[in-house]
C-alpha cells in the first residue's frame, strides 16, 4: 500500500516534468524493480493539475510466459494535488476495468506470487509515516482464475464488481468505518458481500454478510477427505450468514457466526456405487456460534424426506459406513477433527426435525447354510438394527455434545 501511495506521487511530479511517454516507461519500470516480475504499460493519459491518470492495457507478467498475473483494460486514478504538497497523500479515487489475475498454487504452502511477498516482507520498515486516504476503489467486470496444481482443480471467479470506501490510516479517523460491497459468480453461482471494518483502529472491528446460491458440492469434494464408501454423488450448498470480528481476549474467539446453511437434494453412495443415503434438503438455522472457539448453537435441523440404507452383517458389522473405509480415511482426518473442537469444543441442536423419513435395510452377505429359523432370527436381527440406527441417529439429531 505504501508503495503504491508513494507512486501516486510520483506520478504528479512526473507528469508536471517528463509528460506521457517517459512517464509510461518511468512507471513500467518503478514497479518491475519492486515486485521482480516485468510490468508493461500500453499507454498512459496525464492531466497533472486536475489529478488525473489513466492507464490503458496493464500487465504484470507470471512466471510462466505468455500467462500473466495480473492485466487490465484500464486503471483511472484521482488525485488532490495540492494535498500531497502538504505531505498527504489523497487518492479520490481509483477505478480499474476489466481486470483478470491468474493466480497458481504450485504446493501445499506456496503459491506463484509467495516469491513477491516474500520480496515486501524482507524490505526494511520505513521510519516515517505516510498519511493517506483512499476515499473510492472500484472494480468492475473483473475475473480470477485460481488454478490449484495441487487438488488439480480450476476454480473461478467471474463478473466480480467491488467497491471499497473511505480507507485511510489517519489517526483521526481511525474509527470511521471503511465499507465494502462485492459481488460476484463463483464457479458460475451467484456470491454476494457487504462489509463493514475499522482496520486501522485498536482493537480492529469487522461484520458482514455473505451470500452464497446453490454452489455444487462437487465443487468441494477435492478439498475433502472422505472415506472410500462415503461418495457424495449430488447436492448443492447455499448460505446465508452474517459475521463479526471483535476481538476479546476469551475462549469464545474473535469470529461470530449466524445464519442458515441449506444443502440441496445431497446423495452419497458406497464404494459399489449403491445409493446409501439422501435427501431433497438439509437445512440448519445457527445462532451466534463462535466457530474458532469450538462453539456452534444450532437452533433448528430440518432434514426433508430423509432416505437411508442401512444394515448389519452376520458377524454384527455395519454394512455401511464399513469399518475399513472409515479406518482407511486415514488417522490424519480424526486427529484434525479432535483438534479442530477442542476441549472446550460444544454442538448443540436445539431442535431436528425429520421429514418423511425412510430406513432401508441394507442386505447383509448370506450366512453359512443354516435351518430355517436361524435364517430368520438374522432376518429379524438385521431389521432390528436398522431400527434402533436410526432411533440413535433421531436422539443424537436432539441432544447435546460437550
Amino acid at each position: 500500500m505504501l508503495a503504491a501511495i508513494v507512486l501516486g506521487g510520483a506520478l504528479l511530479v512526473a507528469g508536471l516534468t517528463w509528460g506521457p511517454h517517459l512517464l509510461r516507461e518511468r512507471i513500467a519500470t518503478y514497479a518491475a524493480d519492486s515486485i521482480g516480475r516485468e510490468v508493461s504499460v500500453g499507454r498512459i493519459e496525464v492531466s497533472p493539475f486536475s489529478g488525473r491518470f489513466v492507464l490503458s492495457d496493464l500487465s504484470i507478467a507470471s512466471l510462466e510466459p505468455g500467462k500473466p498475473m495480473l492485466s487490465a483494460r484500464t486503471a483511472t486514478v484521482d488525485v488532490d494535488p495540492w494535498a500531497y504538497l502538504r505531505g498527504i497523500v489523497v487518492v479520490n479515487g481509483v477505478k480499474v476495468d476489466t481486470p483478470a489475475i491468474r493466480i497458481v498454487r504450485t504446493s501445499p504452502a506456496r503459491f506463484d506470487f509467495s516469491d513477491v511477498v516474500e520480496r515486501f516482507s524482507n524490505r526494511p520498515a520505513s521510519q516515517r509515516k505516510v498519511v493517506w486516504r483512499v476515499g473510492h476503489i472500484a472494480l468492475e467486470d473483473g475475473s480470477l482464475a485460481f488454478d490449484d496444481r495441487v487438488v488439480r482443480k480450476l476454480t473461478t471467479l467471474s463478473a466480480i464488481r467491488l467497491a471499497i470506501v473511505g480507507l485511510t490510516n489517519g489517526e483521526a479517523d481511525a474509527g470511521r468505518p471503511v465499507t465494502l460491497d462485492a459481488s460476484l459468480a463463483l464457479n458460475g453461482r451467484p456470491v454476494a458481500m457487504e462489509a463493514s471494518a475499522t482496520p486501522f483502529a485498536q482493537p480492529p472491528l469487522a461484520s458482514g454478510r455473505f451470500r452464497l446460491d446453490a454452489l455444487p458440492v462437487a465443487d468441494l469434494l477435492p478439498y475433502l477427505t472422505l472415506p472410500p464408501d462415503v461418495r457424495p454423488t449430488s447436492g448443492a450448498i447455499g448460505l446465508d450468514l452474517r459475521a463479526a470480528w471483535t476481538p476479546s481476549g476469551t475462549s469464545e474467539g474473535p469470529l461470530r457466526l449466524e445464519g442458515r446453511i441449506a444443502l440441496e437434494t445431497p446423495g452419497i453412495v458406497d464404494a459399489t456405487r449403491g445409493e446409501r443415503a439422501s435427501a431433497r434438503s438439509i437445512v440448519a438455522t445457527l445462532a451466534p456460534s463462535y466457530p474458532l472457539g469450538g462453539m456452534v448453537h444450532v437452533t433448528e435441523l430440518t432434514v426433508a424426506s430423509p432416505v437411508f440404507a442401512l444394515g448389519r452383517a452376520a458377524d454384527g458389522s455395519p454394512v455401511w459406513p464399513s469399518r475399513a473405509a472409515v479406518t482407511a480415511s486415514g488417522p490424519a482426518a480424526a486427529t484434525a477433527t479432535t483438534t479442530a473442537s477442542g476441549p472446550a469444543g460444544s454442538a448443540r441442536v436445539a431442535r431436528a426435525s425429520p421429514e418423511a423419513s425412510r430406513s432401508d435395510a441394507a442386505p447383509a452377505p448370506a450366512p453359512a447354510p443354516a435351518p430355517a429359523p436361524a435364517a430368520a432370527a438374522s432376518a429379524s436381527a438385521s431389521a432390528s438394527a436398522s431400527a434402533a440406527a436410526a432411533a440413535a441417529a433421531a436422539r443424537a439429531a436432539s441432544g447435546h455434545t460437550g
